[in-house]
């Protein structure tokens, strides 16, 4: 039975059960992505035609069903509570409700995936719509007039938690469309309010609650990165690059974001030459077999410094890094996080990868003999550092000690040269010394050593 109140004092003013059913629609479930198995759907119209007298409080109308099951979010099985409310029939310039558009061909959840459900309304009369989710109406008051009896939520479940924990569930306030993301199997109820403005005056509102089943949707693997190292080792004094592709067995819209330590430094991320079909051809080394694995002919756009887009099965992007700071170093560690992100069906799906780079510069210690003879033969009489391994040292400071621990030679001369002798101008003895260097590394201190051999 349907009644109708007024909206202001709540008194009973028409019941009517008599209805009649207009058409009845069976709404075809899943499409080209997906077909979820034991789910129906059928849509039924009604309609009567009721008369009211003239009313400027306006009216409400509700009607209730037993009774639908929530093995989800709410406790038990509950009546489900059909309510409108709408303005005096006698409106000076007319008014006719909006109206929730068709339910589509997907309404059901697929677990960890973000789903966009319609929930919008049309409005003949063009008046301002503002939607809300609301917690489900179940029955009304003994006399069947409002304040209503909400649906009673499950432990773990409330308004800011609707589909359960680790879920979301929102609303665009202006559009209707609900972003929801279960995170368990379920059948979840999601009530929507319409509110209806005129002139910054509400007119009425409309509800719609919509109970859908939460699933493991078997979408195979939608977006995934190729299988490439982990980890490179980049050199100074190169420009090093790797490719980095992701994959998917959709031929939907591909994104492929960067971030990563290495941009302040110079890093980018670009597209290499095109090949000669005006296309992007991409190599990349296998981390588990270690072979060169490539694909051709992929259609990318750049769309940003760090964004890449394709509208099928593959994007990519190559990293770029000339190292050329002396502040950079063996040891230093960056890293390049890539997300890749899948537009499919209404639905998001997105892979993440981190790279480490490790920045692999000269040896610490520089090129140097680890012998001489100052015999006056003319053959290694002299001993020197040879800074040609390491363009980024600059060495301040040479000592040279015995094995006693006496020093015996400085030099603060980068370009000096030892020819056996100590500070009294004599020569040492045959044996092992220890020279130890001191130097800047960029704007870092260095020191190294190593052991020398002297023979006569």
């Amino acid at each position: 039975m349907a009644r109708i109140f007024d909206n202001s004092s709540h008194s009973l003013v028409q019941s009517f059960s008599s209805v009649s059913i207009d058409s009845v629609k069976n709404i075809v479930i899943g499409d080209s992505c997906y077909t979820p198995p034991g789910i129906c759907l059928q849509v039924v119209y009604y309609s009567s035609l009721v008369i009211l007298p003239p009313n400027p409080n306006g009216y409400y109308i509700t009607w209730k069903v037993c009774c639908k099951s929530f093995e989800g979010n709410f406790q038990g099985s509950n009546s489900q509570l059909f309510y409108a409310q709408f303005p005096n029939p006698l409106l000076s310039d007319k008014n006719q409700s909006p109206k929730f558009n068709p339910i589509g061909s997907s309404p059901y959840f697929c677990i960890g995936y973000e789903k966009e459900l319609d929930f919008s309304c049309r409005d003949i009369d063009r008046d301002s719509l503002v939607y809300s989710l609301i917690t489900p109406y179940k029955d009304f008051s003994i006399t069947g007039s409002k304040p209503f009896v909400v649906s009673t939520y499950k432990s773990g479940f409330d308004m800011n938690n609707m589909l359960g924990p680790g879920s979301t569930c929102e609303i665009d306030s202006t559009t209707g469309i609900v972003l929801a993301r279960p995170a368990q199997l379920g059948i979840f109820s999601i009530s929507v309010i319409c509110e209806e403005y005129r002139n910054g005056i509400k007119l009425g509102e409309v509800t719609r609650t919509f109970v859908a089943s939460s699933l493991n949707c078997n979408f195979g693997i939608p977006v995934y990165f190729e299988n490439i190292p982990s980890s490179y080792e980049f050199e100074l004094g190169k420009k090093n690059c790797f490719d980095i592709v992701a994959s998917s067995n959709y031929n939907s819209e591909l994104y492929l974001n960067f971030s990563s330590t290495a941009f302040s430094n110079g890093a980018k991320v670009s597209l290499p030459d095109s090949n000669a079909n005006g296309k992007y051809d991409f190599e990349w080394k296998n981390a588990f077999f270690e072979n060169i694995e490539t694909t051709n002919d992929v259609e990318v756009i750049q769309t940003s410094s760090t964004q890449f887009f394709a509208n099928r099965g593959k994007v990519g992007a190559r990293f770029c890094w000339e190292l050329a700071d002396c502040e950079l170093r063996e040891g230093d560690k960056y890293f390049v996080d890539a997300k890749a992100i899948l537009d499919r069906c209404g639905m998001t799906d997105t892979a993440n990868i981190q790279l480490t780079i490790n920045f692999e510069g000269p040896e610490s210690s520089i090129y140097t003999p680890n012998s001489f003879s100052p015999n006056g033969d003319g053959i290694e009489d002299v001993f020197r550092l040879k800074n040609e391994a390491n363009e980024c040292l600059e060495i301040t400071q040479t000592k040279i000690y015995d094995l006693m621990g006496n020093l015996v030679f400085e030099s603060d001369n980068p370009n000096f040269f030892w020819n056996g002798k100590n500070f009294l101008d004599k020569h040492v003895s045959s044996g092992i010394y220890m020279v130890v260097y001191e130097g800047n590394y960029g704007s870092r201190k260095e020191v190294n050593s190593f052991k020398l051999l002297l023979y006569r």
